[in-house]
């Protein structure tokens, strides 16, 4: 990953003002991002090679608890299942009104279960069929010092025996490395792996993934983190970011009520 100099010494020779979090929606960077889209990685490894203060990081750490934990509630009240992608893009901007930087991280989640409850392995595949219209397998929020912000993991369409095991939201400043190494498994839905074994006659391997997606996982690992008992193994294959600033985000609704609306609320609390 390049360092927060060379960052910055990159973004100043593009005239991109990198002093605020969110630069990346500014017409700068998204002139330069209209003729290179992954530009965007970027922005994520600038957020991830921040050295912040400790004053900033103990401010952090509330805002970004208090954020979620309201924007959690909200999202169970409005009882909607599988609403990673979305719910990530409004915490991102929910953050940065609040002066926090962060990024949205999309890609796969593989979930192991306590092996008393003979529950199989669950994964969220972050490659998938052409003919597959979700954009990813999973998504969730980087903010330091929290390495992953999910508030949507335990909101998914589980069975009724996998939903026991999950509770709440996730926060984490802390995480390792897998147990077990990332493999093709771990990244391509069953379609794909059909569609690959069709086509050539053989189990696809690591090798059958393009080379800037091998690229981007070296730059950004998978990381494994334990809660209620369960193993979750985050694995980043992309950097994503919503459209739209806060105003104009038209999903999710919760509760009948459009993002911007939704803040309104989380700003006027008593």
């Amino acid at each position: 990953m390049p360092t927060r100099k060379g960052l910055e010494k990159k973004f100043r020779g593009l005239g991109i003002d990198f002093t605020k979090p969110g630069f990346c929606d500014s017409p700068e960077f998204q002139a330069v991002e209209r003729n290179n889209p992954v530009f965007l990685k970027s922005y994520a490894e600038y957020v991830q090679t921040l050295e912040p203060s400790a004053e900033y990081l103990d401010h952090a750490r509330i805002v970004v608890r208090d954020t979620a934990e309201f924007l959690y509630n909200e999202l169970v009240a409005d009882g909607r299942k599988g609403a990673c992608v979305d719910i990530s893009g409004v915490m991102l901007r929910f953050l940065e009104r609040q002066g926090i930087w962060c990024h949205v991280v999309c890609g796969g989640v593989r979930v192991e279960f306590p092996a008393e409850s003979g529950i199989r392995t669950r994964r969220f595949y972050p490659l998938m069929h052409r003919d597959n219209n979700a954009f990813t397998g999973h998504a969730w929020i980087y903010a330091p010092p929290f390495k992953i912000v999910d508030v949507s993991i335990s909101l998914q369409p589980y069975s009724e025996d996998e939903q026991r095991y999950f509770h709440g939201y996730t926060l984490t400043e802390h995480w390792e490395e897998p147990t077990t190494p990332i493999g093709v498994r771990d990244l391509l839905e069953n379609e794909l792996v059909e569609d690959h074994v069709r086509r050539f006659r053989r189990m696809p391997t690591m090798e059958d993934i393009s080379p800037n997606q091998r690229q981007f996982l070296r730059e950004f690992p998978a990381h494994r983190l334990v809660k209620d008992g369960l193993s979750f193994t985050y694995i980043p294959v992309k950097i994503s970011a919503p459209d739209l600033p806060l105003e104009q985000l038209l999903h999710p609704t919760l509760s009948g009520r459009r993002p911007m609306q939704v803040f309104e609320e989380f700003e006027n609390r008593a």
